[in-house]
């Protein structure tokens, strides 16, 4: 049986790379609020964030895709979050080490920091497709993750209700 649903999701996943096709069902998205300070002012609508909860089916696809495209997505030595084997502590001791080093040394260490909060919310999706069409990654994987990317139906859920 296992072996059955094994095939049946490769044949599956296959066909939606080769026709570049997302079956509409695999793009339901349940929009689910997760509250970020739970002593914070729960009817505070700024104390939640939108978490998109996608089928289970549709997330075995994104890794299909994902484990297909990365090896066409390297990153510098200097990327830390977002990562695999990385985190953003190791940024912050990189830093720490950084200055320690100039200020011993006696030099000036002059630092700027942005705040990316909400970022992923205002990338330009169009650049990042751009981005894996320069970096070689065929096509057939760039028109679903477009797909998955920009046409989500999305429901909301609070508590057991939809709407």
């Amino acid at each position: 049986m296992q072996m059955n649903l094994r095939f049946f999701l490769s044949e599956l996943f296959s066909m939606c790379i080769v026709h570049g096709y997302i079956p509409n069902s695999f793009l339901n998205t349940t929009i689910v609020p997760i509250c970020k300070n739970k002593n914070g002012n729960m009817s505070d609508t700024s104390n939640y964030r939108p978490v998109a909860v996608a089928t289970a089916v549709t997330k075995l696809l994104e890794h299909f895709i994902l484990s297909n495209i990365s090896p066409f997505l390297g990153t510098t030595d200097n990327q830390f979050g977002f990562k695999a084997g990385h985190s953003t502590d190791q940024c912050s001791f990189l830093l720490k080490q950084t200055a320690s080093y100039f200020v011993t040394h006696g030099s000036s260490v002059h630092a700027v920091f942005l705040d990316a909060l909400k970022a992923f919310d205002r990338v330009l999706h169009m650049k990042l497709f751009e981005k894996l069409i320069q970096r070689k990654v065929p096509m057939c994987f760039v028109r679903p993750t477009e797909t998955l990317v920009q046409g989500t139906n999305d429901a909301n859920k609070v508590g057991q209700a939809f709407f």
